[in-house]
């Protein structure tokens, strides 16, 4: 038998999530690739305050995250190949449990929920990172 956990689900938890991958083929040797994702969560419990008893705080739980992957390539000929891809992901500061400082004057970060060593900041963009979290 569990210890009983005292809370009131103030919104039950929910969840979205949707995924689209598409691949074109562009001429004779060209394919262009886009991978979308999106997930949303969010739950609301209640719980008894240990050192006010009588007093219920609120404690929500929210995340949205959005990622898309573009890429595209090309052969120009038996010895040529273009190749161009860009990324982009929304991750909320508050998901960021740590900052520090990394090899060559970059930022690496630690993001909860996220198993990837990885996540850096170029050394060109560790300013504007900096300003960004500042405003």
């Amino acid at each position: 038998m569990g210890v009983p956990q005292n809370f009131n689900w103030v919104r039950y938890p929910s969840n979205t999530e949707g995924v689209v991958s598409v691949r074109q083929k562009t001429g004779k040797t060209g394919m262009l690739k886009l991978y979308s994702s999106y997930g949303n969560s969010r739950l609301t419990i209640s719980q008894e305050d240990l050192n006010k008893p009588g007093k219920f705080n609120d404690y929500a739980l929210r995340n949205d995250n959005y990622f898309l992957n573009a890429s595209w390539k090309n052969s120009l000929g038996p010895k040529w190949t273009i190749a161009s891809a860009a990324s982009f992901t929304n991750v909320s500061i508050e998901a960021c449990t740590n900052i520090l400082a990394w090899t060559n004057s970059r930022l690496r970060l630690k993001i909860d929920g996220i198993n990837d060593d990885d996540i850096v900041v170029a050394r060109e963009r560790v300013q504007d990172f900096k300003e960004w979290l500042d405003r």
